[in-house]
């Protein structure tokens, strides 16, 4: 026979449905190569950051700090990720290095 009760939660609330799984986040550069360039001068206007800096973070010559992560994930309407910004300073590129991709 099938319990028909509603399960509860550790606290006591009766457990919500799983939400649907969001969309997913793109790299900065992935970002960077799927949008158009005047989408992303307003984000980094939103975000208060500049396109020259913003070119830096997408090459990963620049890790921005946790505020401007933040920032650029909500003017990009989610579609980039903390993850995806705030990488480990060991992965950032050497000085000089060659940029990722040709579109600036």
């Amino acid at each position: 026979m099938k319990d028909s009760r509603k399960k509860k939660a550790v606290s006591g609330e009766p457990l919500k449905p799983a939400s649907k799984p969001k969309a997913k986040t793109l790299s900065p550069h992935e970002f960077h190569e799927k949008t158009p360039r005047e989408e992303i001068l307003a984000m980094c206007e939103r975000a208060g950051t500049t396109f020259g800096y913003w070119l830096h973070i997408k090459d990963r010559r620049k890790r921005p700090g946790v505020d401007l992560a933040r920032a650029l994930v909500e003017a990009s309407g989610g579609r980039l990720s903390l993850d995806g910004l705030l990488i480990p300073r060991e992965q950032l590129r050497k000085t000089g290095a060659a940029p990722i991709g040709g579109r600036s």
